[in-house]
């Protein structure tokens, strides 16, 4: 009887070594960074208003972007804004960058370079190291030009961008 739990415990210890050595080595590989897989730079909006290029100052936090028009109409954008405050209501909330009236003609590419990236409070312009990565959402506000500003409508995506000198 003593042999049997005997050989359960040697079984029991080589193979709680052998894990154990396992997992020191995922966790050297780990801090090591060997896992960490960068995340590509993009900008998505909703269907129909494409962002093409942008750029994100490091020490202003102003934000350079370039949109297309896919929506059929000509629009007119009015407010841009660049947060990483999830609970940010676009309905309610205040845009960081107002007072534009650039109009995109159906197909046609223009850059705005009025926006600014705020932080989790929203009132405050972010800032970062060059090379550091910014994750928040985007609000473009725009309308239909033929129907004019009184039907102002919001174009909501994700904004993934290194801070640049």
């Amino acid at each position: 009887m003593m042999r049997k739990g005997q050989a359960a415990m040697e079984y029991l210890m080589t193979y709680g070594w052998a894990i154990l050595v396992i997992v020191v080595v995922l966790a050297a590989l780990l801090y090591l960074g060997v896992f960490n897989v960068p995340t590509p730079e993009r900008c998505q909006l909703q269907t129909g208003i494409n962002c093409n290029s942008f750029r994100l100052v490091g020490s202003s936090g102003a934000l350079s972007l370039s949109l297309s028009n896919g929506l059929g109409k000509e629009i007119t954008v009015t407010a841009v804004h660049c947060t990483k405050n999830t609970a940010f209501n676009p309905g309610t909330g205040t845009f960081k960058t107002t007072g534009l009236t650039t109009a995109i003609p159906v197909g046609s590419t223009v850059a705005l370079s009025a926006a600014t990236c705020t932080s989790t409070d929203d009132t405050t312009a972010t800032s970062g190291t060059v090379g550091n990565a910014y994750v928040g959402k985007l609000f473009v506000k725009y309308y239909y030009t033929d129907e004019g500003s009184g039907s102002p409508r919001v174009n909501a995506g994700d904004l993934n961008v290194k801070f640049q000198p």
